[in-house]
């Protein structure tokens, strides 16, 4: 089962965006995926995954990065 994800809440700029999900408890990148622009995208749960917990990693455009843990 995916979580389905609506990207309509970032401004043009932030575009393309990169989100990748990781292993909480290792760092390791488990998947990635980039938006290319404002859209529905399915993202993986961390059942899909086979793990208990996920963090996640958005890099935007301008290089800048944002994590989750």
């Amino acid at each position: 089962m995916t979580a389905r994800t609506l990207f309509r809440d970032f401004p043009p700029e932030a575009f393309p965006l990169t989100i990748e999900l990781l292993d909480a408890a290792t760092g390791e990148a488990l998947w990635k995926a980039t938006a290319d622009g404002p859209g529905i995208m399915d993202i993986p749960t961390p059942a899909d995954l086979g793990i208990a917990r996920v963090s996640a990693r958005v890099t935007f455009a301008d290089g800048t990065v944002s994590e989750s843990r």
